[in-house]
């Protein structure tokens, strides 16, 4: 039950922020083709695939309001497969830390736990990322027109760019999320009757 919920929370949230989501990486992508032509001594062209040389170029305009949830498919592809690798991954390096780790050692272990999540997550959720970034900035019709794309020209490579960034950012994340997480159940747990377990609400 807490696995669906949580994908029916990361949907939900899905689509209420998307649209957000896609004005930061157009405006992003745009700082970033704006200095790469102050940089670049030729202009930047597109070619037949939609990808830029020369130089980046700009994102086209956004014409309708649907053209905000551009690239939402591959992100909601991603739920399933993100929720299955995050809190597992937690759970099972957690638990060894408690098994192997002295008691005074605990908070380390739930550091390390957090970040061998977030970064398990983030071997997950590059490549969705990077899909859906290309389809926001309109870069291909469609995910298989994006995924055809990148694999011919990249290769697997390809679907991984940035991933430096985003394990980076994912583990950071991941680590600040779990230590409050395991906080926050250890203030319910005193707040508690004594022997009275915790409730699932008050436990996730």
């Amino acid at each position: 039950s807490i696995f669906v919920a949580s994908c029916v929370g990361s949907v939900v949230q899905k689509l209420a922020l998307f649209p957000i989501d896609t004005l930061k990486t157009r405006a992003q992508h745009d700082r970033s083709a704006h200095r790469s032509r102050l940089t670049s001594a030729r202009p930047p062209r597109r070619s037949d695939d939609g990808s830029a040389k020369g130089g980046a170029a700009r994102a086209p305009a956004l014409e309708r309001v649907t053209d905000l949830y551009r690239g939402l498919t591959p992100a909601l592809l991603g739920v399933v497969p993100v929720s299955l690798v995050y809190m597992p991954v937690y759970e099972l390096a957690s638990a060894a830390a408690t098994a192997f780790l002295p008691a005074a050692y605990q908070p380390i272990g739930r550091v390390l736990a957090g970040s061998l999540a977030g970064l398990a997550c983030s071997v997950v959720h590059t490549p969705i990322t990077n899909l859906k970034n290309r389809l926001q900035l309109a870069q291909y019709a469609d995910v298989r027109a994006a995924a055809r794309a990148i694999a011919s020209a990249e290769g697997l490579a390809g679907f991984y760019r940035g991933w430096t960034s985003e394990a980076t950012l994912e583990i950071l994340s991941a680590t600040i999320q779990f230590c409050a997480l395991d906080r926050l159940r250890s203030v319910a747990r005193a707040l508690s009757p004594a022997g009275e377990a915790l409730p699932p609400w008050r436990n996730s």
